[in-house]
């Protein structure tokens, strides 16, 4: 191991190739010049002062407990790239690029907030620091770069170009406002909860099960808002609404929010192979063609509602392929998953159901309601009556039909015998086309 006990500057050699180790003692300094690349085969231990203007390539491991600063006053940023770990202990300083193929392990200082740091290991990479602040973090790993630590701030920008991030429970890693995101795709994306900071337009990089599912909240409303964003797999299957026909019951996205208050956004996603075909099919409105959509819900244990979609229909009601969607109302609710809305003809539709319990599990099977859309509010009227013809419930309002619709109680608020009742309805849709039909009811009890 090469051993310096006095003051070293490499500024006029282009190249320096030190084939062992090389360590720093306490009464030395080293400085390699802006035009200089210094390699060193082994381990690079240094307990005295090191500045790097130029190049410095560590084929082992990296040990720092006292200063190492890594410039930026040239035309191109000065470099340490690390094919080991690197520890630090001391007062690391980048303001250049720091290439790292081994572990990060900081317990000392790292000033890092006009620096580079880049994970370009051949295999699975861990950060392990305290709260700290990056300005641009790059992940293009063979493997998975695991982020340990309480807090990690990236304030410039961050860029998957290959490999994947994760995340302990306990770590939160956030990109600040005014940080870019970059990169994104199926080789390289995070694989846990990823965490943005503030209103306007967010992207998440996101995905799990190997997939990539990225989110984009197209504008962000709320109060200094920071958001969470991850994919789950459900552990029973989703409720899709009767406005749904079912949900994909492989994987949905985690929106929370941590900080602040999230008010809304339209919201975009990228959708992989979502089938259906084992989803519980639970509308009744059948049609020749259906089409994906967005579908959100406060639980996953609640019915997921419809956000609907713009996006044109498939012939496969039993599988989508690949694509993007966007929704056409906004998202509010926690979760989000891919669901798969009926298609609305061009003059409305409407539907109502044949059977009804109160004692249903589903909030929504406990009412009997009236369902259409491009259905027009007046002259509408919707009756419920029994065998002898007396009204058990009667609206001229369709927004209490769709609501609140009968409950199976009687007027004077007593339960009514399961059996069969009658309906008849009354409407008009907005194409002018006006419709009357009557029907049968199975209340259980």
């Amino acid at each position: 191991m090469s051993r310096l006990f006095t003051f070293i500057s490499l500024v006029a050699i282009v190249h320096s190739s030190l084939g062992q180790g090389l360590f720093t003692p306490s009464s030395a300094q080293l400085k390699v010049g802006s035009s200089v690349q210094l390699k060193v085969g082994g381990n690079m231990v240094n307990r005295g002062q090191v500045y790097d203007e130029g190049v410095i390539v560590v084929d082992g491991n990296v040990d720092n407990s006292s200063r190492f600063n890594i410039s930026n006053e040239v035309d191109r940023p000065a470099t340490l790239d690390a094919n080991g770990d690197i520890n630090n202990t001391g007062n690391l300083e980048n303001v250049g690029l720091i290439l790292l193929g081994g572990d990060w392990l900081n317990t000392g200082i790292y000033n890092g907030i006009d620096g580079e740091l880049e994970f370009d290991g051949a295999t699975d990479q861990t950060f392990t620091n305290a709260v700290v602040d990056l300005n641009s973090l790059t992940i293009n790993s063979g493997g998975v770069t695991l982020m340990r630590g309480d807090t990690v701030r990236v304030l410039g920008q961050i860029n998957f170009v290959n490999g994947y991030l994760d995340s302990d429970p306990e770590t939160f890693l956030i990109i600040e406002d005014g940080a870019e995101v970059l990169g994104g795709s199926d080789n390289s994306y995070s694989q846990g909860t990823l965490y943005q900071r503030g209103l306007g337009y967010r992207f998440f990089p996101v995905g799990n099960l190997n997939l990539y599912l990225p989110v984009y909240l197209e504008n962000v409303f709320g109060q200094e808002p920071l958001i969470g964003v991850n994919v789950g797999s459900f552990a029973e299957p989703p409720i899709p609404d009767r406005l749904l026909l079912g949900i994909s019951e492989t994987y949905y996205w985690d929106i929370q929010t941590v900080r602040g208050t999230f008010d809304s956004s339209r919201v975009t996603v990228d959708y992989v192979d979502a089938d259906i075909i084992n989803s519980t099919i639970r509308n009744n409105i059948a049609y020749e063609s259906a089409t994906p959509a967005l579908a959100e819900s406060e639980a996953l244990d609640e019915p997921f509602t419809n956000l609907f979609t713009t996006d044109d229909s498939i012939e496969d009601p039993d599988q989508f392929s690949s694509g993007i969607i966007t929704g056409d109302i906004a998202f509010t609710k926690r979760y989000l998953a891919v669901a798969l809305s009926p298609k609305i003809p061009e003059d409305g539709v409407s539907y109502i159901p044949t059977a009804f319990s109160p004692a249903s599990a589903n909030d929504e099977d406990r009412v009997l309601k009236f369902y259409g859309e491009k259905v027009i509010a007046e002259g509408f009227s919707f009756k419920i009556y029994d065998r002898r013809g007396v009204v058990m419930y009667e609206t001229a309002d369709i927004s209490d039909a769709k609501a609140r619709g009968w409950d199976g109680l009687l007027r004077n608020g007593k339960e009514a015998s399961g059996g069969y009742y009658f309906y008849s309805a009354k409407f008009e849709f907005e194409n002018g086309r006006r419709v009357s039909k009557t029907g049968e009811i199975l209340l259980i009890r």
